[in-house]
Formats: structure tokens, C-alpha cells, sequence
């Protein structure tokens, strides 16, 4: 998920970022696994 890379400027900023991150995997798995997919089957995904 290339935390290193965050640019976060405070502690709530980053944990901000890093729900963000989490959540968009999270639905992505879920919208998979409405369609029948296996839940990881996910784009390939760069951070970018």
C-alpha cells in the first residue's frame, strides 16, 4: 500500500490516508465478491 509514500503532514492526516487506503480494498473486495469473483481479484494496484 506504499505507506512510506504517504505525504501526510500530521498523525491524523496519515491515519486518515491509511483508512482511505483500507476501505477502498475493503469495497473492492466486497464489489468482487457481489459479482462472483474471488474476493483478492483485484487490478493491479500501485498506490498511484
Amino acid at each position: 500500500m506504499r505507506l512510506e509514500d504517504h505525504l501526510a503532514k500530521t498523525l491524523p492526516g496519515l491515519a486518515q490516508r491509511i483508512v482511505q487506503r483500507l476501505l477502498a480494498l475493503t469495497l473492492g473486495m466486497f464489489i468482487n465478491t457481489l459479482l462472483g469473483r474471488p474476493p483478492r481479484a483485484l487490478a493491479a494496484y500501485d498506490g498511484r
